[in-house]
C-alpha cells in the first residue's frame, strides 16, 4: 500500500511539473492539468481579463484547457509586437478559418501566403475605388436608397431596418462582384441571419478550440450539440457556393483586357500564374510545396475565402458601428442636437455629403472618432500567434499562443482620455473647434502589419452615411424605454443587443 502511495504521488508530481508554467512565462491563472484555469462562475470573460489586467500590468496570460492566452496591455509592447513580422500570424482556431479545413483567404492566412494576399487585395482594391473620391457616388446612392426606406417607418418605434446590411455591402460589393444587390434580396438577408446566429454561438465554439481532444473523444452528433459548430459548417456551406456562383459567372464573361472587379482581376492573375512566374502572387508558388495542379486548386479556393472575408468583415464592422452612433444619437439628444446644427449650417437644401465636406463638419468627424472609441467593436482585437516561442517584455510568448490587446482598456484609459466613460464628441476638437485626430490609445481598426485593410473605406462609408442619416432624421428612445448601450454577451464583436435595435 505503502508503495503505490508513493508511486502515486511520484506520478501526480511528474505530472506537475511537466505541466505546470514555465518561470519565464508572463504572470497569470494556470490551473490545472487537462482544463488550465477556469473562473467561478461570478465571473466572466471580460470582467476576469479586466481583473488580471490590474493585478499583472502590461501583460500576462492566462491557460484555458490547452489553450495559452496571452494579453498585452501596453502600447510600446504592442507596438513593438505587431510592426514585427514574427507577431503577423493568425492562430489556428476555428472561426477565423470555417470556410475550409485549411486556413485560406487574407483574415487567416499566414507567413508569404498572407503576405502576397493582403497585397494583391489592397492594391487591386485601391485600384478600384477603395478610400478615393471615385467610390463616393456608389456610397451616396446607397445612403440615399437607405434614407428613402427608413423614411417609409419614421414616425413610430421600429427596429432598424435590415436593408442597412444591404447598402453597406452593396458599396464593397460593386468593386469585388461589380454586383449590387436589392434591398429586399432574401437570400444576402438570410446569410446575414446566419452569419449572426453564428457570431451568438461562438462562446460554445471556442470549447473547441480550448479543448481540441474532445473532438476525438465526443460522437460527432454530441460534438455539434455542445459546440453548435453546425451552424458554422451550416453558413460555410452557403457562402461557399454562393460565391463560388459569382466566380463561375465572371469565368463566362470574362474580358483580359479590361477587368471589372477584383473577381476579374484574381481570374487574370491565375491565368497569369500558368504563364508567368513573376507575377503579382508568385509567392503563392514558392510557397506551397506541392504539384501543380494542387496549387491552382488552392488558388481557385483562396478567391472564395477572400471573397468571404471581404464580405464578412466589410459587412458587420460598418453595418454595426453605424447602428451603435444611431443608439448614441438617440442616447444624447444634447450632441444630437449639436450634430444637427453643423450639419444644417454647412449642407444647405439638402446637398448630398462629399469626402471633401470633412474639414467643414468638424463635430461629426469628432462625433465619428467617439462612436469609434466607445463601442469599441472589436474589444480584443482579432487574434495573433507566434510560429515559436519569442520574446517580448521580458518574458517568452509561448508557440502558438492566442496573443490579444485589450483594445478596450485603451479607450477607456484616463490616461489617454479625459472622462473616458463619458460620450463626448469635443474631446476631439481644439479650442479653435477644429478636429484633432487622437495620436495614442486609439486603434478601433488594429495595429500593425494586420492592421485592417479596409480602413479607409470604412471610414469614409461612416461618414457619408451617418451625416445622410442625421442629415434627414431624429432619432430618439421609444417612449417610456430606455437603449441599453450594454453590447450583447458575445465574444470577440461588441454588438447591440438584439432586443434593443431599436429607436
Amino acid at each position: 500500500m505503502l508503495i503505490e502511495l508513493i508511486l502515486i504521488g511520484l506520478v501526480i508530481f511528474t505530472l506537475w511539473n511537466i505541466t505546470k508554467k514555465p518561470a519565464d512565462y508572463p504572470p497569470g491563472p494556470w490551473g490545472y492539468p487537462i482544463i488550465g484555469y477556469i473562473p467561478n462562475g461570478k465571473f466572466g470573460f471580460e470582467a476576469k481579463i479586466s481583473q488580471l489586467r490590474k493585478e499583472h500590468g502590461r501583460i500576462f496570460c492566462w491557460k484555458i484547457g490547452a489553450r495559452i492566452l496571452v494579453f498585452i496591455n501596453d502600447i510600446k509592447l504592442i507596438k513593438e509586437a505587431f510592426q514585427n513580422i514574427t507577431f503577423a500570424n493568425r492562430p489556428d482556431i476555428i472561426f477565423l478559418s470555417f470556410l475550409e479545413d485549411k486556413s485560406l483567404g487574407i483574415v487567416s492566412t499566414n507567413g508569404p501566403h498572407w503576405h502576397q494576399l493582403r497585397r494583391f487585395s489592397l492594391r487591386h482594391l485601391r485600384d478600384l475605388g477603395m478610400g478615393k473620391s471615385k467610390i463616393v457616388s456608389a456610397i451616396q446612392f446607397e445612403v440615399t436608397e437607405l434614407v428613402n426606406h427608413i423614411k417609409k417607418q419614421s414616425g413610430k418605434p421600429a427596429p432598424f431596418p435590415n436593408v442597412l446590411t444591404m447598402a453597406v455591402i452593396n458599396v464593397l460589393w460593386q468593386m469585388v462582384a461589380s454586383k449590387r444587390y436589392d434591398f429586399d434580396d432574401e437570400n444576402i438577408l438570410a446569410m446575414h441571419h446566419d452569419m449572426g446566429e453564428a457570431q451568438r454561438s461562438l462562446n460554445r465554439l471556442a470549447f473547441l478550440d480550448m479543448f481540441p481532444w474532445i473532438a476525438s473523444v465526443l460522437p460527432e452528433a454530441l460534438l455539434n450539440k455542445i459546440t453548435l459548430k453546425y451552424k458554422f459548417k451550416l453558413v460555410s456551406d452557403k457562402m461557399s457556393k454562393r460565391f463560388q456562383a459569382y466566380i463561375d459567372e465572371h469565368k463566362k464573361t470574362l474580358d483580359e483586357n479590361n477587368p471589372r472587379d477584383y473577381i476579374d482581376e484574381y481570374l487574370i492573375e491565375m491565368k497569369r500564374q500558368e504563364s508567368q512566374p513573376d507575377s503579382t502572387m508568385s509567392g503563392k508558388f514558392t510557397y506551397y510545396k506541392n504539384t501543380f495542379s494542387v496549387i491552382l486548386k488552392i488558388f481557385k479556393i483562396d478567391l472564395i475565402g477572400c471573397i468571404a472575408d471581404l464580405f464578412a468583415a466589410g459587412l458587420e464592422t460598418t453595418s454595426m458601428t453605424t447602428i451603435w452612433a444611431v443608439f448614441y444619437l438617440a442616447t444624447f439628444p444634447e450632441i444630437q442636437e449639436k450634430v444637427h446644427k453643423e450639419i444644417d449650417s454647412v449642407l444647405l437644401n439638402g446637398t448630398l455629403v462629399t469626402i471633401e465636406d470633412k474639414s467643414r463638419l468638424p463635430y461629426m468627424e469628432a462625433f465619428l472618432t467617439e462612436v469609434l472609441r466607445y463601442s469599441t467593436l472589436v474589444p480584443n482585437g482579432v487574434p495573433h500567434t507566434v510560429m515559436e516561442d519569442t520574446k517580448l517584455g521580458g518574458y517568452i510568448i509561448p508557440k502558438e499562443s492566442i496573443i490579444l490587446t485589450t483594445t478596450e482598456s485603451f479607450h477607456f484609459n484616463p490616461n489617454y482620455f479625459e472622462s473616458p466613460e463619458e460620450f463626448r464628441p469635443e474631446r476631439f476638437l481644439t479650442a479653435e473647434g477644429k478636429f484633432s485626430a487622437p495620436r495614442e490609445g486609439f486603434f478601433p481598426f488594429g495595429i500593425g502589419k494586420r492592421q485592417c485593410l479596409g480602413e479607409s473605406l470604412a471610414r469614409m462609408e461612416l461618414f457619408i452615411f451617418l451625416t445622410s442619416l442625421a442629415q434627414n432624421f431624429s432619432f430618439s428612445s421609444p417612449p417610456g424605454k430606455n437603449i441599453d448601450l450594454i453590447p450583447a454577451d458575445i465574444p470577440i464583436i461588441n454588438q447591440p443587443k438584439m432586443e434593443t435595435r431599436y429607436c
